[in-house]
């Protein structure tokens, strides 16, 4: 589990820098340094495409109230959190050890992809996990969730949760339609996130 936390963290370093490259080099272009008008720039800079004070704001404010956080348990032993319980050398000297169970927790996001409680998130998120929570924004209880598919490969798992009401959703992109260079914007909840 502490693998797949390190992996996150190394993967949001990784976004978040580039994200901010592709920013710096979209506010230089946009000087017009490639375009040989130097000096001049646009009439209303609210007038091109990701460019503004509110257009991060804009998505996160359509796009937030669908994003979720995930919360699972899982039962371990001690054995398995130590490297040593499970190395041939180190039992013949201390033999095995009683394993004692622990629970253990993790934490991810997703997202609402159907107003019925369907959930897109990463398999890594779920991995293992016994219990699964999700909290939803604007709901005080975490709704408990099933596992519908997972897939190792891809990295995705889908959730189904069953709420009383209409949940606000995202709907998936057409991939063809995304080109290089185009803007990109990560959220999520506190600790995790959601490419967009």
């Amino acid at each position: 589990m502490l693998t797949n936390w390190r992996r996150s963290l190394l993967f949001i370093a990784v976004v978040a820098f580039t994200v901010g490259i592709m920013f710096t080099g979209g506010c230089n272009f946009d000087r017009g340094n490639l375009s040989g008008d130097q000096g001049k720039m646009p009439a209303s800079a609210d007038s091109l495409p990701g460019i503004g004070p509110d257009a991060v704001a804009e998505v996160v404010s359509s796009s937030g109230p669908a994003v979720v956080k995930i919360s699972t348990q899982k039962a371990s032993s001690a054995r398995e959190m130590d490297p040593f319980f499970s190395d041939p050398f180190f039992r013949q000297f201390f033999g095995q050890p009683y394993a004692q169970r622990q629970q253990e927790e993790g934490l991810g996001s997703g997202f609402i992809i159907s107003g019925d409680g369907y959930i897109l998130t990463n398999e890594h998120v779920i991995d293992g996990a016994e219990k699964i929570y999700v909290i939803v924004s604007g709901h005080e209880n975490a709704f408990e969730a099933s596992v519908t598919g997972a897939d190792y490969d891809l990295d995705l798992a889908l959730l189904k949760i069953n709420a009383q009401s209409e949940l606000p959703f995202l709907s998936l992109g057409n991939s063809d339609q995304i080109r290089v260079g185009n803007w990109v914007i990560a959220i999520g909840n506190p600790m995790v996130w959601i490419i967009r």
